[in-house]
């Protein structure tokens, strides 16, 4: 088969995956769309997951305020303290 053949092909995967991402993002925003609109729609199995029980906390802390604080921010998860909270809010929230 002749090279340029090949980057055609490669070419055509290529805008196949893009149309399937594009399909995929368009049905995850209506699906969150409609979950929005009504919470009916929420699945309470969509949210089981293994959790250790040695990550389950049974007591507070003595420092209250030094709990932990799970950040989610523009994709990304990461570790905090409580205490930090007001540096990831909005201004004047």
């Amino acid at each position: 088969m002749p090279a340029e053949s090949n980057r055609q092909i490669i070419a055509n995967e290529g805008s196949r995956l893009d149309q399937f991402f594009k399909i995929m993002i368009t049905f995850a925003n209506a699906k969150m769309k409609m979950m929005k609109e009504n919470p009916k729609h929420i699945r309470i199995d969509a949210y089981n997951y293994p959790l250790p029980d040695e990550r389950i906390a049974k007591y507070p802390l003595p420092t209250r305020d030094q709990s932990k604080l799970l950040i989610y921010r523009q994709g990304e998860v990461s570790e905090d303290v409580f205490t930090s909270l007001p540096e990831y809010l909005p201004e004047g929230a």
